[in-house]
């Protein structure tokens, strides 16, 4: 299963939200939510592993990037990049340039595929591109 997490949008420090950074994400060519990330943390373009992995601040499983020199990298929902300390969040609705809403279906939606592409054995992997 391949995850790909394009990158289009970025928004600037102002005096209510920190930089942003939103893009869409699809599996298998499938548009499924949006991304929302803190633009100063974000990890490289690049491609990397994901796997589910115990998540100790969620206390469940959710999608691990396996990212050189980075540890903890999550996709998990969120509405706003300061709920997130580098990590992904994803939702069905991109609000703004600073926020994304309703986690929980975006959240399901990889999490469920994820499971089954593991049952499957397949190779799984995430692809962050830039698209500015």
């Amino acid at each position: 299963m391949q995850i790909i997490v394009t990158r289009r949008w970025q928004a600037p420090d102002n005096a209510e939200y920190r930089a942003t950074t939103t893009g869409v994400v699809s599996i298998d060519g499938e548009q499924v939510c949006f991304s929302l990330e803190p633009t100063a943390l974000m990890i490289l373009a690049g491609t990397y592993p994901i796997k589910l992995r115990w998540s100790p601040r969620f206390g469940r499983l959710t999608p691990h990037l396996e990212v050189p020199g980075r540890s903890e990298i999550e996709m998990h929902g969120l509405n706003f990049a300061t709920e997130s300390e580098g990590c992904i969040g994803v939702a069905e609705h991109r609000i703004s340039d600073y926020e994304i809403a309703e986690a929980e279906p975006a959240t399901s939606s990889i999490e469920n595929s994820l499971q089954q592409a593991e049952a499957n054995s397949e190779t799984n992997t995430i692809s962050v591109l830039d698209d500015f």
